[in-house]
């Protein structure tokens, strides 16, 4: 691979990196509210359900954005 190519490949990475980074925040700010009801609300049958949800959603997310993670690891190792 030429220098070019090495240059282009690193950029990729960094752009992922930030895109990765911006993932876990967005991940956080979007559930924000479905916790915030869950706990205002802890007297009502749905917010058990509500919590339950976000958890889930967050968990599929992180998993989500963490494969990113490692792939861009990857992409830096191949990178250098």
């Amino acid at each position: 691979m030429g220098e070019q190519q090495f240059s282009a490949l690193r950029q990729a990475a960094d752009d992922v990196d930030d895109a990765v980074a911006g993932a876990r925040e967005n991940v956080a700010n979007s559930l924000e509210p479905s916790s915030t009801a869950a706990s205002a609300n802890r007297g009502w049958l749905s917010s058990g359900a509500l919590a339950e949800c976000r958890q889930a959603w967050s968990d599929h997310l992180v998993g989500v954005i963490e494969r990113t993670a490692e792939a861009l690891d990857d992409l830096h190792w191949e990178a250098e």
